[in-house]
């Protein structure tokens, strides 16, 4: 029986474990605010669009019609939709002023490129500086946001605004004018360092990503965003939209299942200890019948009977619990990957998990207690 409580002790400790991380993880501050944020994919025919200059035409056009539509805040463009992971994104920067022979020392980091109205669409605060302008074009200083993470790294102990970054595969060297909130963009439970390209800077290009901000639901504005399309470029076809709370589900899938999984697990585990409790105490207060009868025959009273009976249910649990709380630790190592702003050692988890077992246990005490202080001690004598 103890052993039935040790399993629960453990399967309930990871249940928690599993809930509060994704508690965490629905709860935490991304660094933008997703709500209203929609991801449009469009595509159109090489045969019209052949050129990248042609392409990155064809997206400026999109994102400036875009922006003219009634119920528009912001658009710009994007390189990827989100949570796709950094791996693909890297590029090595350093600061200008070092020398070559330190810039190898310097790690690879994440970068964007985006439009103008980037950090207006997904609401990114710009702590120091400046965010992009549509006046930052091909023809003017070639300038970069960082993130507070990147600006930490390469000037921990100065202002990164006006400093210049050098891009180590090129060798070009970019201004930087603003330094933006660390986001979970890329990796939902990581923030990394991201160095932000204004897409009117760089070679032309686009992916055909295009990033909206709405005042209404993405359902009520996709007829007036398909209208906009064609209005901007009849042969663009938009063929896919995604709200940011439906790409957010996709991190977020593999926390719920192995949540609801663990919960599932530690729930039949719980019945069955409870089960098994409630038959062993019948069981014990069966084959004590006599002694209960005599304690009862020398004045013990019910209450002492009760806790007689509750204490030895108590005991079990107490001793199951123990044993299982050090199962539980070690667990809780085993599923350190898989937490997030949670210790494997949660004394909250492994609390509530030993107080459930514990009211569960006297609970299951309790009938069998009853019956035992309903014993007849002159019937339990003369059975025997």
């Amino acid at each position: 029986m103890s052993l039935q409580v040790a399993l629960s002790v453990i399967l309930l400790t990871g249940a928690g474990l599993l809930v509060r991380t994704l508690e965490r993880l629905q709860s935490m501050d991304l660094g933008y605010t997703p709500d209203h944020v929609s991801m449009l994919s469009f595509t159109g025919p090489q045969s019209v669009l052949k050129t990248d200059e042609q392409i990155h035409d064809a997206g400026k056009r999109v994102v400036a019609r875009l922006e003219a539509t009634p119920g528009v805040v912001a658009a710009t463009p994007i390189e990827s939709a989100p949570f796709k992971g950094k791996s693909f994104y890297i590029m090595k920067v350093a600061p200008a002023e070092i020398p070559p022979v330190e810039r190898d020392h310097y790690p690879f980091v994440g970068f964007e490129f985006v439009g103008s109205s980037y950090f207006r669409t997904f609401q990114v605060p710009i702590r120091r500086g400046r965010a992009f302008t549509s006046s930052d074009t091909k023809g003017t200083e070639k300038v970069v946001v960082i993130s507070e993470a990147l600006a930490q790294q390469l000037w921990p102990n100065g202002n990164a605004v006006g400093k210049q970054l050098r891009q180590l595969r090129d060798n070009d060297v970019w201004t930087v004018v603003g330094v933006a909130s660390d986001t979970h963009f890329r990796e939902l439970r990581n923030v990394s360092p991201v160095v932000y390209f204004d897409w009117d800077q760089i070679d032309p290009f686009w992916n055909g990503l295009i990033a909206v901000r709405t005042t209404a639901s993405l359902t009520t504005m996709l007829p007036r965003l398909r209208v906009a399309t064609h209005d901007a470029h009849p042969d663009l076809t938009l063929y896919d939209a995604m709200t940011m709370d439906q790409l957010l589900d996709r991190p977020l899938s593999q926390p719920r299942l192995s949540a609801l999984v663990m919960t599932a697990f530690s729930g039949v585990a719980l019945l069955l200890s409870g089960v098994g409790l409630y038959g062993v105490m019948s069981s014990a207060v069966r084959c004590q019948t006599r002694d209960i009868g005599v304690r009862v025959a020398l004045g013990a009273t019910p209450r002492a009977v009760r806790r007689l009976v509750v204490g030895e249910a108590l005991g079990v649990i107490a001793a199951g619990v123990c044993v299982g709380t050090v199962g539980a630790i070690f667990a809780g190592r085993l599923l350190a990957s898989q937490l997030f702003g949670v210790s494997p050692l949660d004394p909250a988890s492994l609390a509530a998990a030993s107080v459930l077992l514990l009211v569960i246990g006297a609970c299951a005490a309790y009938s069998p207690s009853r019956r035992a202080v309903q014993i007849d001690p002159a019937e339990a004598l003369r059975a025997e």
